[in-house]
């Protein structure tokens, strides 16, 4: 009979098949999160830190007479020669909590 059980056998062989060595994935880059954490927070920590330093003066309140002008020029009297070492700072800060995080 053409349709006996002997034929749905499988056409495989029933001996074991050996296992194939895969090659362990490579690591994966993580330059580029961590170069971007780095930069997003070394501009968060920037303003936050900026913002905190220049508090005192926009928390004081504007004499009478003065220009329109005035709270931004204490503003800027205030941060006169402070940007780049509190930026480089910022960038510094976020970049070795970022590297220490990155190696566990």
């Amino acid at each position: 009979m053409p349709w006996s059980r002997e034929s749905r056998r499988p056409c495989a062989a029933s001996q074991p098949r050996e296992s194939v060595r895969v090659s362990p994935r490579p690591p994966s880059p993580r330059f580029v999160p961590a170069a971007t954490l780095v930069i997003a927070g070394g501009l968060g920590l920037f303003f936050l830190v900026a913002m905190l330093y220049v508090w005192p003066v926009l928390s004081e309140p504007v004499p009478e007479g003065s220009g329109q002008e005035y709270l931004a020029e204490q503003v800027r009297l205030r941060l006169a020669g402070k940007v780049v070492p509190m930026l480089a700072g910022s960038f510094l800060v976020v970049g070795i909590a970022v590297s220490r995080w990155n190696r566990r």
